[in-house]
């Protein structure tokens, strides 16, 4: 059989990266290539994937031993087996049948899920969604775990399928991870980087950049990317860095005196084409920030929030305009854009009473929604360039609230959690924090506002 890795055609040759990624997970049983997006992390685990089950199938033929041998490939959902490992597997099995006359697979590839592929070898290769938590118990000869920190869990998903690599027949046990960052310092990173630091021959990592992907050395795209990013996410998603851990949720983007619109001044004539923009989320607690937008700068001033408790929706909307009319002057006419929550229900539905015609909302269907809310707040309130466009009155840090606004993006953090001994962040924040709500409000606005500016990317090569 012919194996030339990467294709006939000279120039998808490995890049730097991939070629340290193949040689160390030659080496070592757990192998980590950790990188921005598009950064060819996925097509290189796909290539050391397969080589890995031919060459543990050709140490079987050469020891005179038989068996069908059992491979996993995990993502945390479906979606994401499919947009890579079962799309990129299934390409380089099509291109090796072209080059050497017959095709590896038997039959026709399962593509129900959980999808499966049988090789003429006898072999079978598994596909499986971790954050399903559940799939019926069999031995694997390896694994490859794809975009590991997408997962709820992610070191419950890499437990999960290290558990079933417990197939002894198979001539050699292998470990393959390929991922972008994911939260700070945590997931299956901080697993490779502790079992690194202890010395543990059996463990390997490799970063690499969205930049040292071959097709991407010439053009714009990544400077293209990078102006859609907050500074973190430039970080993590192109650059491929895993961050320290931090526990606030805005901890990098937001600054108490940075974050501070100096100078600014409200202006009543609303010269320019300015725009007054209201922002309320719902809940236990009712919390809304009105805001100046300026197209000249493209900047958003945070300058007056209100703070309710235990009261009625119809009641807060009526003390909030209230409000608005006696400290600032300002009328419901005089809004010109009002971004609520979706839930509950009757709340959103007496928004629509006092600000007919100016109401908008978005309904968060799953945590990839509240993860591109959140990175679209990031990206205003700091961008990659370090641009600030999402800023707060001075004003805001003289209230008689007990939870004013500068003090919830301070407090705003991540669900913590204990494994294994160690307390470590989720990738969810703490909705039922009460400091959440002003975060929330300014998230929800972004979102509908600037989110359809951003390139949300998801890896497929």
């Amino acid at each position: 059989m012919f194996w030339c890795p990467y294709g006939i055609d000279p120039d998808t040759a490995p890049s730097e990266p991939q070629a340290e990624f193949h040689a160390a997970a030659f080496e070592h049983t757990y192998t980590y290539m950790v990188g921005g997006l598009a950064s060819g992390k996925s097509w290189a685990g796909s290539w050391q994937f397969l080589f890995n089950i031919f060459e543990n199938r050709e140490a079987m033929q050469e020891a005179g031993r038989d068996g069908e041998l059992t491979y996993l490939v995990g993502a945390p959902s479906y979606q994401l087996i499919d947009a890579a490992p079962w799309r990129h597997i299934l390409a380089i099995l099509d291109e090796m049948a072209s080059i050497n006359g017959f095709s590896l697979i038997k039959g026709k590839p399962l593509k129900t899920h959980p999808r499966e592929i049988r090789l003429i070898s006898g072999d079978t290769i598994k596909f499986i969604a971790t954050d399903a938590g559940r799939f019926a118990g069999m031995n694997a000869a390896g694994v490859w775990f794809d975009e590991a920190e997408e997962a709820d869990d992610p070191e419950g998903g890499f437990h999960l399928l290290d558990n079933r690599l417990r197939d002894r027949r198979s001539p050699r046990l292998f470990y393959i991870v390929t991922s972008t960052p994911g939260i700070a310092g945590m997931g299956v990173a901080r697993i490779f980087k502790e079992r690194i630091a202890s010395e543990d021959p059996k463990y390997a990592m490799v970063h690499a950049k969205t930049e040292t992907n071959p097709t991407y050395a010439d053009g714009d795209y990544v400077e293209r990317r990078r102006a859609t990013m907050s500074r973190r996410e430039a970080r993590v998603k192109l650059d491929g860095e895993i961050l320290p851990p931090e526990g606030a949720v805005y901890a990098l983007e937001f600054d108490d005196l940075e974050s501070l619109a100096q100078g600014w001044k409200l202006d009543p004539e609303k010269t320019g084409r300015r725009e007054w923009n209201l922002m309320i989320d719902w809940g236990g607690s009712y919390h809304a920030l009105l805001s100046e937008y300026n197209p000249a700068t493209d900047t958003d001033v945070v300058f007056a929030e209100f703070i309710r408790d235990g009261i009625q929706p119809e009641k807060f909307c009526g003390e909030l305009v209230e409000y608005l009319k006696r400290h600032l002057g300002i009328h419901p006419d005089d809004i010109d854009n009002v971004v609520v929550d979706y839930n509950p229900k009757d709340a959103r539905i007496e928004s629509y009473k006092w600000w007919r015609g100016k109401v908008s909302h978005r309904r968060v269907k799953n945590n990839d929604d509240r993860k591109r809310r959140i990175n679209t707040l990031r990206w205003r309130l700091q961008d990659a360039k370090g641009r600030r466009r999402f800023l707060f009155a001075p004003t805001l840090r003289v209230t008689k609230s007990n939870r004013p606004v500068l003090r919830c993006f301070t407090n705003y953090k991540w669900v913590e959690r204990r494994i294994q001994g160690d307390d470590v962040y989720l990738d969810r924040p703490i909705q039922e924090s009460l400091w959440s709500h002003a975060c929330n409000a300014a998230e929800y606005y972004c979102d509908i506002r600037y989110s359809h500016m951003r390139v949300h990317l998801r890896e497929v090569a």
